[in-house]
């Protein structure tokens, strides 16, 4: 089984978690998750979570905290037909300054957006965003992310 090591950006602001939608032909293509991706080799995920940011968004952000880790086993199906994978993602409160997003082309990921809070789960999310938004909704959570 391949395993995978993904750092992603939990991006709060004004109301909004900011969010990246994967590409036509990639994995769960039209779906949306949170800007970030594999960890290159030799490349520690505190620096990947900022450089894949920077990649999907355009924008620059100030790293804190891992605040989750996102682990899964992802089977073989016939809606996904790839080989087992082990996905490991580490989520990271991010801290964005003012700035316009630009969209990625030619990779895993075409557009990104501010999703409003209030409406995010209306989106059509992948399995590691819905656990991110989970990590905003809990209260023990929220206390802690405020301290």
């Amino acid at each position: 089984m391949e395993r995978y090591l993904g750092a992603y950006a939990l991006c709060v602001r004004d109301g909004a978690v900011l969010l990246a939608r994967q590409a036509p032909d990639a994995v769960d293509g039209g779906r949306w998750t949170l800007p970030g991706g594999g960890v290159l080799p030799g490349e520690h995920p505190d620096d990947a979570v900022l450089r894949e940011l920077r990649e999907e968004t355009g924008l620059a952000g100030t790293r804190g905290g891992v605040v989750a880790v996102f682990s899964h086993v992802f089977e073989w199906t016939p809606e996904r037909p790839w080989p087992p994978v082990h996905f490991v993602g580490l989520v990271y409160d991010v801290t964005t300054g003012a700035g316009e997003l630009v969209h990625e082309v030619d990779n895993t990921t075409d557009c990104c957006a501010w999703a409003p809070l209030s409406e995010v789960r209306t989106w059509p999310l992948v399995a590691l965003a819905e656990f991110a938004v989970e990590q905003l909704t809990d209260p023990q959570r929220q206390r802690d992310r405020a301290q």
